[in-house]
Order: structure tokens, then C-alpha cells, then sequence
């Protein structure tokens, strides 16, 4: 018993340790760093800290003010002009204590805090009162992290000590974000139900409680049912707080809510706004470390990240949708006035309307081909569409994804060239060509400038779908599906999803770049409250060889003087391009370029309603024709650069980085090469038994990697061998692992053990190394003001600065071994430089 409570005793005092170690690593230096935080702030509070920033405003290449992002006409609203059951609601379900608090709810806290050390620091439960969540609305981020919680614990004590409760909550409800540009309840009242704040009945006032809480997912324009879920729950929580009764309750549930979308003089939000707004969010987003993803393995992959995207882009979206940010563009506005006549001026003669808008709708994005700069963007006919198509409307691209995905990396690859000569025939499996002949074979330069299906379906299906769209993700398609991996439609423009307008032009610009994809987008700069945030930077990846690129820009020009591009044509320049056309005529495209700019062009119903005559050949080229003269006058006719890298043979282009006695075997090595590696993954799992838990272990991975070199062999029958070989023995092995399945668990939870073991060395570790770093920047600043002081001749305000952050560097060293020696040098110095004025004085008296 007495060995018990000594073991007991012991890892008690272990536990202490532990706790006091945390608290003087971890804590300690975040309590000081926050606390003068605090105080900071405290110092510029006033009333209209509490109201909303000023419109986040958006500039054109030259300076010039182009749009802003309209709040929804903010109004402010007083205590007294706010339902009394929009404050019931709120502390029923935020602060249930919020009139009898000092600022913390510390039970709240204490349960809240568990979960934030059970959860390393994030928070995963509330516990903030309604003074806390105005803290962090008005000064702090709307990260949930454990340091901006200390930041609250210090500043809501202190906000309730200067304003009373009636104020708090006026200034709480003013500003919340309730979603569709709603800032603050008196314009959310009105969006909502076209009503004053004080108006508002008791089943509105519970849906705006509710709604606040996560705008997007309970916006009730576009999520009706989960904001009437979530309203009935807000009003539980307020019947069970007793601030209403059981027949008000039920009353306020079976009430039927109507959602006006009210909006006065409210201008509407120009393309060139929206999509500024958008590629901001990206670019924060990029600043602050998230991780674009384009192609996932499968559907949880994909659901995953879509989850993450999500959730981040709301995050700098709604931050910059709330004001005070300034957005410096590269929009032209001569060119998107060009662009805008010409989408509309082509498609004029379309006049039905469906809901408000025209059915045939268009987009266009525009690029300097010399910046990588967008300088234009369309997102549908005329000025009054909040929809903007340009990046938000997802389509089938058709056969102008072509040049992208089958023909450039086929090129890529050395085997295929413009003349190499394909199959053109209709098969069981494969598509049918649009006009529905086939000349048996044909040259891919004659595929590109007619467009035919069955050559460009062959193509990818020799190179690899796979191998195709790793090109589309360097590009930085947004919209790709785990199930286009092995979607062999893609090759025709036929995703799972579709692509956008904008990933389509910078995908042909970098055809013009000679195969470089440029990180560009629209934004410049970006400024909040006149200090720079963010400043653009051209980021460059080589995505194509260049000369791939040039061959199939040869290409592309024949097809806009001789195929399907006629229509494309701009006068007095030379152009390459493609067009598109979906099955059905749903969907229309034209994607080209000049030297100067490059442009897609798409065409189509916002419901995919099929349109008679509808190709790429048709609207979207006399667009792009029409626009792309407009933007040329008076500029001189430039051809593409051929780059050293490419020849002529023969009348047509190669590439001289394979020579071309060796395209005939390229994809012939590559085959033989899948099927050695698949061979010997094949003859390591066959040679695999299970003799020991840690074998019993492995056998899953053990086939995941013999699976996953079976699939990369292009050679079905090959592939269908090896299968064959493995399935048996794998079976045997699952049927022997059954056998070892305590020993199994035994070396999981020792593999376990072992890696929270050397997870905890290694924290121990970074401990040491940050303890050791912080002291020797410590000791170098201490160092750094007394050789300051050192060669100064004169005591003035400038010495007695340096004095002063000479003894504020020296305070963070007194627990070092060295601080006395520390101390004494900086005495020293000091007494010297205070001495210098007595010294210099009684000179000048002799």
C-alpha cells in the first residue's frame, strides 16, 4: 500500500512539473505579450470603434476608383431601436449570465479551456460571453486560437467597466455579420423582412440570432430549411431560459417566415468588383499558408479539402467584405468597356428573359500576355447581373480543352508531333466525330483545324488521362473531380464538373508564354486602413515545354485561318486559337491569343438549355474577333517566336530535345519500364509471409503498393496478369493474418507508444532550442545598445532613448548566468554617456 501511494505521490509531482513547465513556456510569455495588447487598445477605444469600417474599395491599373463593395446600406442602431427579443435571444443562447458577469463567465471558461488543452489549443467549444465575442468582432482575428482567448480574458473585463450593459449589447447586435452583405442587425431587419430593427416579430428575431452564428450555413436565402432548423433551436434555448412561454414559443415555430431580400439604394456589385473581391480572398488565403489542392485521390480526399477551402475562404471573404480594405487592380477599364459591347453588341439580338436576366448568356476574361495581368472580365450580359460568370459559372468546355489536355502533353511527351499521323474511325468505345465522318486517319494539325473527336480521344488514351490532367492541376484548375482521374470523356472537354471561363484564358496565355504559367491575376496591392497587407508577387512555373507550345500555337493559327476558328480572325494580326462546342449545343467557346492578349470566350443558358446552332464557331468567335480588334488598333502585326528548341522538317515542326528517330519508341519504353516495376512489386508481395505481429501489420500496405503499381501498367491484358498473380496470395494472407491479431494489437500500441515517445523528445527539444535562441537575441540586443552607447560623445534625448531600451533588453535577462557581467558593462556605459555634458561643461568653464 505504502509503495502505491509513493508511485502515486511520484506521478502527481511529475504532473506538477509538467504544468509548471507548460505555464512558464507556454503561457507565461502569452499572458505578458497579450496583456499589453489589451491595454493598447483600450487606449483608442471609442463609441464608433463599435461600427462598421468603411466600404472595401476597388481601383483600376491606373489609380482609378472602379468599384466598392457596397455593405447593404449599414445602419446603426440604438438599444432602443433593437427588439427586445434579439437581446432575449442572444443571452439565451450565447450568455446566459451576460447581465450578472463582470465580462467573464469563468465556469464557462473552465470548460471551454479543457477542451483547448485536450485539443492542443484549438477551440472546439464556447465559453466566450457576449462582451468577449464584441472583443474579438471589433479588434481581434476570427481565428479560433487559444492566444486570441487570452486577448478576450483581459479586454472584456475592462469593456465592461467603461460602457454599461444596454451599450454592450447595442454594440454587440451592430456588429454581428448576418450574411448577404448584412452588417449589424438594423441592416440585416431590412434585407430580411423589410423591417426596422425594433419590428422585427418573435420567430424573425430568432432567425437572426441563429443566423449570425454561421451566416453561410443558415443564410436563409439559400439554406431556408437549416435556418428554420436553427431558429427553432434558438427558441428552445429562449423557452428554456424562460424569457418566453410555451404558447409564445410555439406560436413563434409555427410561424411562417418570409424572406423579402430587400435592398435600397443599393448600387449593384460590377464584375470587375466581384472578381477582385474573389482573387483577394485567394491571395490572402496563399499569405497566410493555405494549401491549394487540385486533383484529389477520392471522394474523401475531395470532400476534405473542399471542407478546408470552405472554411478559409469565408474567413478572408467576409474579412473583406467587411470594410476597410482598398484593392489595386490591373483592370483596363478601356478594355473591359471593349469587352463588355462586344459580349453584349453579338448577343443582342437574344432578348428572352428567364427570372429577370437574358436566357443566352456570355463571359469573356481578357489577359496581357506580357504581365500575366487579367485586365477584363465579363461575367454576363450588361451591368445589372450579380452572377458573375466569368469565374463562378462552371461548364463544359468541349474541344477547346483540347490543345490543354491531349494535344500539348502529347507533345510533351516526344512522341507525338503535328504530322504524326492518328487513327481517325469510329469505335465502340470511343466518340463519334461531330460531323459524324472519318477519313481513317489523319495528321493532329488536321485534327486541331477540324476538330476532330476520335484523334484527340486516342491520344490522351495513349499518353494517360492521369498524365493529361496533371498538366490541368499545374494550371490551377479549380474544379476537377477525384472521378476524372480515369475519365476518359475528359479528352472531348466532357469533366465531371466542368472549368471556368478565367482557368481557361490563363491556360491559353500560358500557351503564348511558351509553356510558363504566370501566378497572376487582377490584384496589385492590397491596402487596410492605408497600411499594405499584401503585395503581388509574379510567381513563374514551367508547364508545358516550349517547344510544345509553339507547335501547337502553329497549330491553332491554322485552325483560325483554315478550320473552325474563321470566324476569330483579327485583322492585321495573327492569331491561334480553339473552339468548343458541347454536346447538344449547350455550351460554346472560343479560347485564343495574339503576341499582345489572349482571351476565352464562352456562350451558353445559365440552366444548360440547349440553343439551336450554338458552336464555338459561331457567337463566342465573333466576340473574341470583335474584341480583340477593338483592342489591337494601331498596334503592329506580330508572329509567335519559334524558340531554338523546335525545327522544320519536311514542311512541319519537332522538337529537338527528342530527336525524331526515337518518337516511334518513346511510350514503347515507357510500357516496359510500367511492367518491370509492376513485375518486381509483384515478386516482393509473393515472397511476403506473416510471421510476427509487425508482418500481420504491413500486409495491408504490402498490396496497396503492389495495387498501385499494377495500375500505373497502361497495358490492360498485362495489367489483368498480375492482378491474377497477387489475389490468391493475398487472400492466404488474410486468412494466416487472422491468426496473429493479438500480436498485431501488441505492435500497434507499441508503434503507438513509440511515436508519442519521440513526438514528446522532440517537444522537449524545440523547448530547448527556443529557450536558447530567445536568450542569445536577448543577450545580442543588450550587447547591441551598449556598443551604441559605447561611441557616443554627446548625452542627449537620443542617449537617453537607447538608456532606456538598454534597461527594458537588460529586465528579460535577469535570470541568465551572465546577467551580472550583463548588468555591469551597461552601468558602465551608462555612467560614461550621462557624464559627457558635467565633463564637456567644466572644460569649457576653464
Amino acid at each position: 500500500m505504502m509503495r502505491k501511494r509513493k508511485i502515486i505521490g511520484i506521478i502527481g509531482l511529475v504532473l506538477i512539473l509538467v504544468i509548471v513547465l507548460f505555464y512558464v513556456v507556454r503561457i507565461r510569455p502569452m499572458v505578458k505579450e497579450y496583456k499589453k495588447i489589451a491595454y493598447d487598445k483600450l487606449a483608442n477605444i471609442d463609441e464608433d470603434t463599435f461600427a462598421k469600417l468603411e466600404n472595401t474599395k476597388v481601383y483600376g491599373k491606373n489609380g482609378e476608383l472602379i468599384g466598392e463593395v457596397n455593405s447593404g446600406s449599414y445602419q446603426y442602431k440604438k438599444i432602443s431601436e433593437i427588439s427586445k427579443y434579439v437581446q432575449d435571444g442572444y443571452i439565451a443562447v450565447e450568455d446566459k449570465n451576460f447581465k450578472s458577469h463582470h465580462g467573464i463567465d469563468y465556469l464557462a471558461t473552465v470548460r471551454a479551456g479543457i477542451k483547448l488543452v485536450l485539443n492542443r489549443g484549438k477551440a472546439t467549444q464556447g465559453g466566450s460571453t457576449i462582451t468577449q465575442q464584441l472583443v474579438k468582432n471589433s479588434f481581434l482575428s476570427q481565428e479560433k486560437t487559444f492566444t486570441r482567448k487570452i486577448a478576450e480574458f483581459f479586454l472584456a473585463p475592462e469593456i465592461e467597466k467603461m460602457y454599461t450593459k444596454p451599450q454592450i449589447m447595442e454594440y454587440y447586435c451592430n456588429s454581428n455579420y448576418y450574411g448577404n452583405r448584412c452588417y449589424g442587425i438594423g441592416n440585416a431587419a431590412s434585407y430580411y423582412f423589410h423591417k426596422n430593427a425594433d419590428q422585427l416579430t418573435l420567430s424573425e428575431a430568432a432567425l437572426l440570432v441563429g443566423l449570425s452564428n454561421n451566416p453561410s450555413r443558415y443564410d436563409p436565402v439559400t439554406n431556408y430549411n437549416s435556418s428554420i432548423r436553427k431558429r427553432d433551436r434558438v427558441l428552445k434555448h429562449m423557452l428554456d431560459a424562460k424569457v418566453i412561454s410555451k404558447t409564445q414559443y410555439q406560436q413563434a415555430k409555427n410561424e411562417k417566415i418570409e424572406i423579402a431580400e430587400y435592398r435600397k439604394n443599393v448600387k449593384p456589385e460590377g464584375y470587375q468588383t466581384s472578381f477582385a473581391i474573389y482573387q483577394a480572398t485567394l491571395e490572402l488565403m496563399k499569405k497566410n499558408g493555405f494549401e491549394f489542392q487540385y486533383t484529389f485521390q477520392d471522394k474523401e480526399d475531395e470532400k476534405q479539402y473542399k471542407e478546408r477551402y470552405q472554411e478559409e475562404y469565408q474567413k478572408y471573404f467576409q474579412k473583406l467584405r467587411n470594410g476597410g480594405y482598398k484593392l489595386y487592380t490591373s483592370f483596363d477599364q478601356e478594355y473591359q468597356k471593349a469587352l463588355q459591347s462586344s459580349v453584349d453588341h453579338n448577343l443582342r439580338s437574344f432578348t428572352k428573359k428567364k427570372k429577370g436576366k437574358y436566357e443566352l448568356q456570355g463571359a469573356a476574361v481578357s489577359i496581357d500576355n506580357e504581365t500575366g495581368n487579367i485586365v477584363a472580365v465579363v461575367g454576363g450580359r450588361g451591368q445589372n447581373d450579380q452572377y458573375n460568370r466569368g469565374y463562378l459559372a462552371i461548364r463544359q468546355p468541349g474541344s477547346s480543352i483540347k490543345p490543354l489536355l491531349d494535344y500539348t502533353p502529347a507533345f510533351d511527351s516526344g512522341v507525338y508531333y503535328p504530322s504524326k499521323v492518328i487513327v481517325d474511325r469510329k469505335t465502340s468505345s470511343g466518340p463519334s466525330n461531330a460531323d459524324h465522318s472519318y477519313s481513317g486517319s489523319r495528321t493532329i494539325r488536321n485534327a486541331i483545324i477540324h476538330s476532330t473527336n476520335t484523334v484527340a480521344w486516342n491520344v490522351l488514351q495513349k499518353i494517360g488521362v492521369k498524365n493529361g490532367l496533371k498538366y490541368l492541376t499545374n494550371l490551377q484548375f479549380s474544379n476537377l473531380s477525384y472521378l476524372d482521374n480515369k475519365n476518359a470523356s475528359a479528352a472531348l472537354g466532357g469533366f465531371t464538373h466542368g472549368v471556368r471561363v478565367v482557368d481557361m484564358a490563363k491556360g491559353f496565355a500560358t500557351l503564348e508564354n511558351g509553356g510558363v504559367y504566370q501566378d497572376n491575376s487582377c490584384i496589385d496591392k492590397i491596402m487596410f486602413k492605408d497600411h499594405e497587407v499584401l503585395k503581388h508577387k509574379n510567381t513563374r512555373k514551367n508547364v508545358y515545354s516550349s517547344a510544345s507550345a509553339y507547335m501547337i500555337t502553329d497549330c491553332m493559327k491554322d485552325a483560325v485561318k483554315n478550320g473552325t476558328g474563321k470566324n476569330a480572325q483579327v485583322k492585321g494580326q495573327i492569331i491561334a486559337g480553339k473552339t468548343g462546342t458541347t454536346n447538344d449545343y449547350k455550351d460554346a467557346w472560343f479560347c485564343g491569343y495574339s503576341r499582345y492578349y489572349t482571351t476565352s470566350v464562352w456562350v451558353g443558358c445559365d440552366d444548360s438549355k440547349p440553343m439551336d446552332n450554338l458552336t464555338g464557331s459561331s457567337y463566342p468567335s465573333k466576340i473574341f474577333s470583335d474584341y480583340m480588334t477593338k483592342v489591337h488598333k494601331g498596334k503592329i502585326k506580330k508572329d509567335f517566336k519559334m524558340p531554338n528548341t523546335v525545327y522544320r522538317k519536311d514542311g512541319d515542326l519537332f522538337s529537338k530535345d527528342i530527336d525524331d528517330t526515337l518518337h516511334e519508341t518513346v511510350l514503347e519504353n515507357i510500357l516496359k519500364e510500367q511492367i518491370k516495376k509492376a513485375e518486381n512489386a509483384v515478386e516482393d508481395f509473393e515472397a511476403f509471409t506473416i510471421t510476427d505481429g509487425e508482418s500481420a501489420y504491413l500486409l495491408d500496405d504490402k498490396y496497396q503498393k503492389v495495387c498501385t503499381a499494377i495500375e500505373k501498367v497502361d497495358d490492360s491484358t498485362q495489367k489483368a496478369k498480375f492482378r491474377q498473380r497477387i489475389e490468391d496470395h493475398y487472400d492466404n494472407l488474410l486468412e494466416e493474418q487472422k491468426k496473429w491479431k493479438d500480436a498485431m494489437e501488441t505492435y500497434v500500441t507499441q508503434k503507438e507508444q513509440q511515436r508519442i515517445a519521440e513526438n514528446e523528445k522532440a517537444e522537449k527539444e524545440a523547448v530547448q532550442k527556443r529557450q536558447v535562441y530567445e536568450q542569445q537575441q536577448n543577450i545580442k540586443l543588450v550587447k547591441s545598445y551598449i556598443s551604441r552607447l559605447d561611441v557616443m560623445d554627446t548625452y542627449d534625448d537620443t542617449a537617453e532613448d537607447i538608456i532606456t531600451k538598454l534597461q527594458e533588453a537588460l529586465k528579460k535577462c535577469e535570470d541568465y548566468d551572465t546577467y551580472d557581467e550583463l548588468n555591469q558593462k551597461a552601468e558602465q556605459a551608462i555612467e560614461r554617456v550621462r557624464n559627457l555634458n558635467s565633463d564637456t561643461t567644466t572644460t569649457e568653464s576653464n
